[in-house]
């Protein structure tokens, strides 16, 4: 299964599969529109990027600053 192709539910259209898409980078907007998420309680969140081959585990962020955070580890990543 390759959730960068999964269909969206009509619903909630960044939304499938069990995972969030960031189709049109409309979760995250820092982060290219291929990344997916699994987002739990306690904001807990597992980032795969699959354009740079890269998951990253986050635990305990406050999601309001979630995308901000997402953005500086590729500005890091891509130095």
């Amino acid at each position: 299964m390759d959730p960068t192709h999964a269909r969206a539910v009509q619903i909630a259209p960044f939304y499938g599969y069990l995972v969030w898409l960031n189709h049109q980078q409309r979760i995250f907007p820092s982060v290219p529109a291929s990344s997916y998420f699994a987002i739990g309680a306690g904001s807990s969140f597992t980032w795969v990027e699959p354009q740079r081959r890269m998951v990253l585990v986050v635990r305990w962020i406050d999601a309001a600053h979630a995308d901000g955070f997402f953005g500086r580890v590729l500005k890091a990543l891509d130095g």
